[in-house]
């Protein structure tokens, strides 16, 4: 093959195309109930997001930005389930390849505060008071700092 870089990215959309149209299969539809059924259980699709994750993983970084909304996804699944320590690697990975998700941010500055990282928390609420337009979510970050002494890493 001429090309072995540009053979590898289609092979990684081909593969993540794959595992986005599997996501109706487990999908059944009771003609008594006239209702959808569904047989995974709820951890069916934390397990399908995290195959996900794991082709966006080894894909380049311009092709990873396109879907990047796979690692928000995951956090949010883990967030919801109350797996706080689980939620924080794809959203570190997410807000690598799209930092300007202030929203997600600010949610991953109270986990390190949480996990008393609160240097890497303060930075965070910098990158959002620094760079957010959004007036609620500099509001939520200063407040934020505030209640935990983070005052000093905004820079203003």
């Amino acid at each position: 093959m001429k090309n072995p870089i540009f053979f590898i990215i289609m092979l990684s959309i081909v593969s993540f195309c794959g595992c986005i149209a599997s996501d109706s299969i487990d999908n059944k539809f009771d003609v008594e109930t006239g209702q959808i059924k569904t047989n995974s259980p709820p951890e069916g699709k934390i397990r399908k997001l995290k195959d996900r994750a794991y082709v966006v993983d080894r894909m380049f970084a311009i092709s990873a930005r396109m879907h990047v909304d796979v690692y928000f996804q995951l956090a949010d699944v883990y967030l919801k389930k109350g797996r706080k320590d689980e939620a924080k690697d794809p959203l570190k990975k997410a807000l690598l390849l799209k930092p300007s998700e202030f929203s997600y941010q600010l949610i991953m500055a109270e986990l390190e505060i949480g996990d008393r990282e609160y240097e890497s928390a303060g930075n965070r609420l910098d990158i959002i008071y620094n760079n957010c337009t959004d007036e609620m979510i500099i509001m939520q970050a200063l407040d934020l700092s505030q209640q935990f002494n983070l005052v000093e890493h905004l820079k203003k």
